[in-house]
């Protein structure tokens, strides 16, 4: 049971210890309710980071095709299919998931200060390869423009993607 951890055990992982513990709580405690969380977390884990893998695409190259394509590239990786498969739990998880909502927050942000347009938005992704390369500032050298800030965008141009 997740109660009764080794000595020690709370120091390395223990987002996702307390994570498996909070759900076998939720599910009423006990042998039966912990194997339950050890079988389908991972799987339903799995789902949750196929849905940002396809809201990040979707995101990052405003086409659902790309969206369905990464998640179906997801979905057929060896290593995903043995970390999240039926039954096996493990802190990997967690991770993926979580790096997931990380990318995603970043891209939406990333996106809430365009105008709208796309050549913005990648304007935001892409800024050092777009003034180094396609608009270099006359007098500096392109390692000198590569490092400066982006443009600040006003409030008008603020648009809301999550």
């Amino acid at each position: 049971m997740f109660v009764d951890a080794p000595h020690g055990i709370s120091g390395r992982r223990p987002a996702t210890h307390a994570t498996n513990w909070f759900f076998t709580e939720l599910l009423g405690g006990g042998q039966g309710a912990a194997d339950t969380v050890a079988a389908w977390l991972p799987v339903v884990a799995s789902v949750a980071l196929g849905l940002l893998i396809y809201k990040l695409a979707v995101l990052l190259t405003r086409d659902v095709r790309v969206g369905v394509a990464s998640v179906l590239v997801f979905a057929v990786t060896p290593v995903n299919a043995v970390y999240t498969s039926l039954g096996f739990l493990d802190h990997n998880l967690h991770q993926y998931f979580w790096l997931g909502v990380t990318l995603c927050r970043w891209a939406g942000l990333q996106s809430i200060f365009s105008d709208g347009s796309q050549a913005a938005t990648v304007d935001r992704y892409g800024m050092v390869f777009e003034r180094t390369f396609e608009h270099p500032r006359r007098g500096s050298s392109p390692s000198a423009s590569a490092f400066r800030s982006p443009p600040v965008r006003t409030p008008g141009a603020v648009r809301r993607y999550f």
